[in-house]
């Protein structure tokens, strides 16, 4: 290494064109990076869905989630499967081991799927694949003085021509259920004319089509025979002909039903400031830009609003923001750490020795940035982060191999010799400082999981830069000193060097140097100090003085209300109750406005969104950004839950969102039994309630209390009813049987068979039901009982097993999560163990 270190001193046109490559492949990769929230990792998660309309959770868990549990937990390579089954569907979740090729799984899992012939003939077509994670570049509503079709317009027409834009791939839109077009028809008509919801599906199936029959030679030219007659509008379908008289007469559609194109049943309405809106959601994949995807976006936003002026579009979330604020500190810091090595070398030492200093920063950037895209590292919140951190440790080096080489050179040395022999003294502590530095970063390759992913690139972003620093320092640095100004002959020390030189000296000599002398005559006591400061730690760790907690506290700029009605609960329902809450942000943002100086409001705007139950819905509040309102968002939620005081009527109310590493508290109860697992969540729950260090405990176990269960009486037996016969005209009539799916533009419009609303209010109109066999009616009453039923609305798996979990925040968003946790163990876990011990 001395020969090289002589070279470059020797020749530093060579150090030159090293610093300028460096800086100019760095530049060009740095350009060439694109820009994300978060890291772009390689997914390690499969999912598997499964659908069937109408059917209970129970019945997915068993036709669908088991099966495929059994089936795929001997593919190699999967380290946890979990499901979640619902109603009409059940979703099996794959996590992959960290050093496996998910391609490779995700065949297997596929092969093992279709290997299982024992799914029920309604399923749908088992969908599989590999969960991606992509940014949100920025989320917009457009809302006005118009009807919910004209919103979904405007945002299918954003969408289309947005993504006509190459830095954008994927965009949601969202505010609107699917639309259908409804048969309803009423039990009246079905007696009259003897027909039932089969024999309307049928009539539709068969004439609104478009089929080709063949082809005909005529004249030596193909002529195709086709039938047309496939309609697109529920005015054209009322026309299709169900039944004729026996006198030739006609009875269509329109004869017996109301025909018309509505929303579907499933709620997914959203509120902007208390008008309908539309969301329209654009994301970013690891190819793309999320500063260009969220400028192009803003761009083609302020166009909209300047043509439109009873439609607006309104930006609610830009994500580029907090990149660019990452961006904005990193610059501001380098800058500052720059700055401060040139006034502060260039007072104690010289200007040109700080200049060849400071450039390091920059330049043992740049080269990092040469390695970065191979592997995989861009630019996010925590490549950022790392750079940040790393800042701080680059200037030590150059500084003291500097200072060294200036000392040398001041005591008689020329200039090139001072280089090599004030680099060789500091350079085996600097080498161990750095790598000692460098082996502490290698712990962050070794976390498994998404977070492991994620501040893996802190330790490349530390560890490759630091290697460069130290390529630019042994190398490149004493070129430039060896050469510099600084170090020629007849150099005068101008008064202010001279002064604080002297000033140095002063405090070196007359403080530093007894203190110094004091330490080291008094072994014993120096080594006991930096020990009881260690024990003192400990201690107050301890007795709690000193709180731990896993992840900190990340402010947001918005808070995110969720409401949990119990089931059954209607959409109006739900509304009123996050209008109620809407209502006390609004008064809370009054007074907090009122507070301010500057009298600006903290809450900007309200979005409430329903869905994607009628009993669940949201309410995000858009704050004030937090350098601005100088308040944490956690305790703006606080004073909004007690000026909304409690809802008595809802199930859970959870104020503010869970943080990017999850929820504080996460408790899964696992066990075979679904009974004893339940009861064991319930005295969690119970118990988590009653600790005031915790909030917004929610459970995954919902039950619907108000369900109908359907029982043959011994009359339907005999006529040869089955269960499931009677059972499936029920849900042909409230459900509503599928006749055909229509592709009307970019959107499948399914048409329904069903009840009329006004046959769907009252047990006496579900009494009144006639079920049809073999062209006889017989009331539903004379064949079934219908009895008062409970059902689990999620049924949760992991590995096998039954699952049932509990969640919980803080109550002080700053509090130590590992002393709560330690706290559920030591006073319900563990009765919980000893009372289930299985």
């Amino acid at each position: 290494m001395e020969k090289a270190i002589k070279y470059f001193i020797k020749y530093p046109i060579n150090a030159d064109v090293i610093l300028v490559l460096l800086s100019l492949i760095g530049m060009i990769a740095l350009f060439g990076l694109t820009k994300s929230q978060f890291p772009t990792l390689e997914s390690s998660t499969i999912i598997i869905e499964g659908r069937m309309h109408g059917t209970s959770p129970e019945e997915m868990e068993r036709a669908f989630a088991y099966k495929v549990e059994k089936e795929i937990k001997s593919v190699q390579g999967i380290k946890k499967i979990t499901s979640v089954s619902q109603e009409s569907s059940s979703i099996v979740t794959v996590a992959t081991e960290t050093k496996v090729d998910i391609n490779t799984v995700l065949q297997d899992i596929k092969i093992a799927v279709d290997k299982i012939n024992s799914f029920p003939v309604d399923l749908e077509e088992p969908t599989i694949y590999i969960a991606k994670r992509n940014d949100i570049a920025a989320e917009f509503v457009i809302y006005g003085e118009t009807n919910l079709q004209n919103l979904k317009y405007y945002a299918e027409k954003a969408e289309n021509d947005l993504l006509e834009n190459d830095g954008i791939a994927e965009i949601k839109l969202s505010g609107f259920p699917e639309q259908e077009i409804i048969i309803s028809v009423r039990e009246y008509d079905l007696n009259k004319y003897s027909l039932t919801f089969n024999d309307l599906s049928n009539a539709i199936s068969n004439s609104n089509i478009d089929l080709t029959a063949g082809n005909l030679i005529i004249d030596n030219m193909e002529v195709t025979i086709r039938a047309k007659g496939k309609q697109f509008t529920s005015d054209a379908l009322s026309y299709i002909v169900v039944k004729t008289t026996v006198s030739g007469g006609l009875i269509t559609l329109k004869d017996i039903a109301n025909i018309s194109l509505e929303w579907s049943d499933n709620p997914n309405r959203n509120y902007y400031n208390d008008e309908k809106s539309v969301s329209v959601t654009v994301y970013t994949t690891a190819n793309e830009d999320i500063i260009d995807a969220a400028e192009i976006t803003k761009q083609y936003l302020a166009d909209f609003n300047d043509s439109n002026t009873q439609i607006k579009a309104k930006i609610v979330t830009d994500g580029s923001v907090i990149i660019g604020q990452r961006i904005d500190l990193l610059v501001r810091n380098g800058i500052m750490g720059m700055l401060l090595i040139l006034i502060i070398l260039g007072l104690f030492l010289n200007i040109r020795l700080a200049f060849w200093v400071a450039l390091s920063l920059p330049v043992s950037a740049l080269g990092m940035f040469i390695l970065a895209p191979y592997f995989g590292v861009n630019i996010n919140v925590f490549s950022l982060f790392g750079l940040i951190l790393v800042i701080g440790i680059l200037v030590d080096d150059g500084v003291v191999i500097a200072e060294n080489i200036y000392e040398k050179y001041e005591k008689g040395m020329s200039a090139s010799k001072a280089a090599l022999q004030g680099l060789q003294e500091v350079m085996s502590p600097i080498i161990v400082a750095l790598t000692t530095t460098m082996v502490f970063f290698t712990v962050f390759f070794f976390i498994e999981g998404q977070v492991g992913g994620f501040v893996a690139q802190i330790g490349f972003i530390v560890i490759v830069t630091l290697m460069v620093s130290i390529i630019e320092a042994f190398f490149i640095l004493p070129a430039h000193i060896a050469h510099s100004k600084a170090l020629k002959k007849g150099n005068k020390v101008n008064k202010l060097q001279a002064f604080m030189d002297k000033s140095i000296k002063r405090f070196r000599d007359k403080y530093f140097k007894p203190f110094l002398n004091f330490s080291l005559n008094n072994k014993l006591l120096t080594f006991s100090i930096p020990i009881v400061f260690f024990i003192v730690s400990i201690a107050m760790i301890i007795g709690g003085q000193a709180r731990m907690t896993f992840f900190p506290y990340i402010d947001t700029d918005n808070v995110t209300i969720s409401v949990n009605m119990p089931v059954g609960t209607t959409e109006d329902e739900t509304k009123k109750v996050l209008d109620r809450i809407e209502l006390a942000s609004k008064d809370v943002n009054t007074k907090l406005s009122s507070e301010r100086e500057d009298a600006n409001e903290i809450i900007l705007s309200y979005i409430k969104k329903i869905g994607p139950k009628a009993h669940q819905g949201t309410l995000t509040l858009n704050l004030l950004d937090g350098e601005t309102r100088d308040m944490a968002s956690a305790k703006i939620s606080s004073i909004i839950r007690t000026e909304t005081g409690i809802i008595h009527n809802a199930e859970d109310v959870k104020y503010g969102a869970s943080s990017l590493f999850g929820d504080a508290i996460s408790i899964s109860l696992v066990g075979d039994d679904l009974k004893e697992i339940r009861e064991a969540s319930q005295f969690l729950v119970s118990s988590l309630k009653n600790n005031p260090e915790l909030k917004d405990i929610i459970s995954s176990d919902q039950v619907a209390e108000n369900d109908l269960s359907v029982v043959l009486k011994p009359k339907a037996k005999s006529l040869g009813f089955t269960l499931k016969e009677i059972t499936q005209q029920l849900r042909n009539g409230y459900l509503g049987l599928e006749a055909q799916s229509l592709q009307i533009g970019q959107n499948e419009v399914k048409v329904y068979v069903k009840y009329d609303v006004e046959e769907t209010t009252s047990y006496a109109k579900l009494e009144n039901i006639k079920i049809r066999k073999n062209g006889e009616q017989y009331p539903i009453s004379e064949l079934v009982n219908f009895e008062k039923a409970s059902t689990t609305l999620s049924l949760n798996h992991i590995n096998g097993k039954k699952r049932i979990n509990i969640k919980a925040e803080l109550a002080d968003a700053e509090g130590s999560v590992s002393e709560a946790i330690a706290d559920i163990n030591k006073n319900v876990i563990a009765k919980i163990e000893n009372d289930y011990p299985d």
